[in-house]
């Protein structure tokens, strides 16, 4: 099993340290062969100041920066990394420390023979750490459309974890409510999921670009697209 490790990154200070700490664990998971082989890339979302950039090793082949020449934002980041990665089996590794990459390995290990036809999603330790109340409430929104979708509790915005590429698909949404696609392909194609305990480390993220009324606003649209797009995919499963 090959795993693609992507790093979203921006003005994330911390980020060689996290990507040293992200190589160490997956070099870990190769020598008890856990996995095949791993790739690791990062996507910088056109950080400024970016000095903190050059201090990343980037001189084993396996990793793999990207620095983007214009700000794309949170969702087109990832879509970004998507399109750079290469291997059957995806796993997001945020550049704010959020989630530590001793931990995610860690559930890679546990569940690395149900990794192929399922999606793991991490629960976190500590709930809502530095959000906003706009942040707070696209969460709740998140759960509760997210666990309608699945027949399940989900856990929190940004807790997907690990999924096969197979799930990506041509994209509909432009918000943070993005990662909810994964959730309804999963559902579609009868993938299992896994929810998963992880102990998460408070965010270090720098100050994020995104304008508050704009999220709000694309949020809302994206609802609407989604839920169009739940009843679309219902009503060809009927024919």
């Amino acid at each position: 099993m090959r795993i693609s490790f992507l790093v979203p990154t921006y003005n994330d200070m911390n980020v060689s340290e996290l990507v040293s700490e992200l190589r160490s664990s997956a070099n870990k998971l190769l020598e008890e062969n856990k996995i095949t082989d791993f790739e690791i890339v990062i996507s910088d979302d056109c950080s400024k100041p970016s000095y903190h950039l050059s201090l990343i090793d980037v001189s084993d082949e396996r990793t793999k920066l990207v620095v983007q020449n214009r700000n794309l934002g949170v969702v087109e980041n990832f879509r970004a990394l998507y399109n750079l990665s290469k291997f059957d089996l995806i796993t997001v590794v945020p550049g704010d420390g959020e989630w530590p990459p001793t931990e995610v390995c860690r559930l890679i290990s546990q569940h690395v023979n149900q990794l192929t036809k399922s999606i793991l999603l991490t629960v976190r330790s500590r709930r809502f750490p530095n959000y906003s109340f706009l942040r707070v409430a696209i969460s709740i929104i998140y759960n509760v459309f997210a666990s309608v979708v699945v027949k399940q509790l989900i856990p929190d915005l940004g807790s997907v974890k690990v999924f096969p590429r197979v799930l990506i698909v041509e994209p509909k949404t432009k918000s943070l409510l993005s990662e909810l696609e994964l959730l309804i392909n999963a559902r579609n194609q009868n993938f299992e999921i896994i929810n998963a305990k992880i102990n998460n480390a408070p965010r270090k993220a720098g100050k994020s670009s995104i304008r508050p009324l704009d999220l709000a606003w694309k949020c809302v649209i994206d609802l609407l697209r989604l839920v169009n797009f739940l009843i679309s995919s219902k009503h060809r499963k009927t024919l």
